[in-house]
């Protein structure tokens, strides 16, 4: 669970938040470079929360895909898989 998290923070969108207070600590001593780490961190959080930017990125992920193809026969059937289960 420990390295769920770890993971979780340390990829993007996740990881802009925690970048820019780590940022505004590191203000403390150079100021600049703070406020432009801050800047960003908020400017690249802003635009991967965007619909557009997220829709460009997964079509450029699914360029080269090969179509989807329908099943030849449809479904005869809809099987639902139970246990008991005791509360």
């Amino acid at each position: 669970m420990l390295k769920e998290l770890f993971v979780t923070l340390l990829l993007p969108p996740a990881n802009l938040p925690l970048f820019a207070m780590i940022d505004l600590i590191i203000r403390r001593w150079c100021r600049r470079l703070g406020e432009w780490m801050t800047a960003i961190s908020v400017v690249l959080l802003l635009l991967l929360s965007m619909p557009i930017i997220g829709g460009t990125m997964l079509v450029a992920l699914e360029q080269g895909l090969p179509p989807h193809k329908r099943p030849a026969t449809r479904p005869a059937a809809i099987v639902i898989l139970s246990a008991d289960i005791t509360r």
